[in-house]
């Protein structure tokens, strides 16, 4: 099965410390870190399957989101079908797409994960700039 899987980093002043991700034998690990907000709030890492069709095509995405104080990670998965757009169905706040795997016909997985990197950090070529966070809306 071929995996082409980016990295990418944005920078903000809420930023990720301590979190891995990796994919092995189609299981996606994502490790326990810290949000860092003026203070280091656990996030808990998960673990979860990729299912493959060999008839059709779907994405997993994958959240960090607020509620109640607190971050966590949730996934939903789309069959890409129909004309069928992936988003952020949940009712807690969204804060930051961390991943998007997309599931090609007969097994192959494309798509990108977004690191966020304290102000100052990470290179010009794969920095992007988040502003608005779950509190500012």
């Amino acid at each position: 099965m071929f995996s082409m899987i980016e990295k990418r980093t944005v920078t903000n002043r809420r930023y990720l410390e301590n979190v891995t991700f990796s994919i092995e034998n189609n299981t996606v690990y994502i490790s326990d870190g810290y949000l860092v907000d003026g203070r280091r709030i656990p996030i808990e890492g998960i673990t979860f399957n990729i299912e493959t069709d060999e008839y059709a095509e779907c994405m997993y995405d994958i959240y960090i989101t607020y509620s109640n104080g607190m971050y966590g990670y949730e996934v939903e998965k789309t069959y890409l079908s129909y004309g069928a757009l992936p988003c952020y169905t949940g009712g807690s706040k969204l804060f930051h797409t961390f991943a998007s795997i997309e599931v090609k016909k007969g097994g192959s997985l494309e798509g990108h994960y977004t690191l966020i990197a304290s102000q100052g950090v990470g290179n010009v070529e794969e920095s992007y700039t988040q502003d608005k966070q779950p509190e500012d809306t």
